[in-house]
């Protein structure tokens, strides 16, 4: 509806008597009241306001001339409630064009993020690859994807990293004494004592105790056949050092993969440049086709038009481009 005819609605309603009304009737006639006055409220409150009725309507039952009409019971409370419910709706559509005025707004809010967001992304991609490799939007392309796909070695790179970092903290982490101690005898309980493998735990496990005592070295010579001793051959690399030589790999083959890129680039360049060279001797070549027509026209006016463009266009399949359009000739007047 629009602002106009709500205005319309409002400047009636305000013009009518105020409400609330109400209605009385009697066996003689039907009667509307409204607000006709208001009184304030009388020392501090303690006499209530007071309101002056306003008789609207009165419909005479009976003892009149003419035929007597009153609202039924249907539409007494209807002309009764109009004043209420007139108010009550125009209010109610003032709170919905509000809603959906902000509705609105930010719906164009929505939509310039996105409009943002989408440049945003575009200038991403064309800043890790030109148009020539990630190509533009079209319904079988996204060169957002395309980019992602290249940069990804990248983000894999700093994930290893934050990996490598974390595991660095981690490489304080020590354990004890005694965590050795229960590994060692969780270990040994799990055999028969009078298994090979019990004894030679139990003795890994002496060998602990009078370390930790004395220092005297773990690396002791080991019965034959049995298991090696704890620190014998090289010591196994860290979890930290295996995160570290992965992000250097990585980052090699991200760099050789941006070499290959930029080989694949240049080497469209060239290939462009090549053609835009072709293009060029071609156009040339067809002024120099169209100058030979006109020329051997003139020369061989007894041969057919025809003729003389068919012999051209031999001549110039035959030859290369490198060949003048006319050979040398030794006739006279040629």
């Amino acid at each position: 509806m629009p602002a106009s005819e709500l205005d319309a609605i409002r400047a009636r309603r305000n013009a009518a008597t105020e409400g609330p009304w109400w209605f009385d009737e009697s066996e003689d006639c039907w009667r509307l009241h409204g607000v006709g006055h208001r009184f304030p409220p009388q020392v501090d409150g303690k006499i209530p306001g007071q309101i002056v009725n306003k008789q609207i309507l009165k419909a005479p039952k009976q003892g009149t001339p003419y035929a007597e009409y009153w609202p039924d019971a249907g539409d007494a409370p209807f002309i009764v409630n109009a004043w209420k419910d007139m108010g009550a709706l125009l209010a109610e559509v003032k709170r919905l064009n509000g809603v959906v005025e902000k509705e609105e707004r930010d719906s164009d809010q929505v939509l310039k993020e996105r409009d943002d967001y989408h440049d945003l992304l575009d200038r991403f991609a064309y800043s890790v690859a030109p148009v020539e490799v990630i190509g533009e939007h079209s319904s079988a392309n996204d060169p957002w994807a395309n980019a992602l796909e290249i940069v990804t070695p990248a983000a894999e790179v700093d994930r290893i990293t934050s990996a490598c970092m974390a595991a660095e903290l981690e490489r304080d982490v020590r354990l004890t004494a005694g965590d050795v101690e229960r590994f060692l005898k969780r270990e040994r309980d799990e055999h028969g004592k009078e298994s090979y493998w019990w004894r030679s735990l139990d003795e890994a496990l002496d060998a602990f105790r009078l370390h930790m005592v004395t220092g005297t070295p773990l690396t002791e010579p080991r019965p034959h056949g049995g298991p090696e001793p704890l620190g014998a051959g090289p010591e196994p690399l860290t979890e930290a050092e295996e995160l570290r030589a992965e992000v250097e790999r990585l980052t090699a083959e991200l760099a050789e993969s941006r070499r290959g890129e930029h080989c694949a680039l240049t080497d469209y360049a060239l290939a462009r440049a090549r053609a835009d060279k072709a293009e060029t001797e071609r156009d040339k070549l067809r002024v120099e086709l169209d100058t030979a027509k006109a020329v051997m026209s003139r020369a061989l006016g007894e041969v057919e038009h025809e003729e003389v463009v068919y012999l051209l266009h031999r001549y110039l399949d035959v030859y290369p481009a490198t060949t003048p359009v006319f050979p040398a000739t030794t006739r006279e007047g040629e």
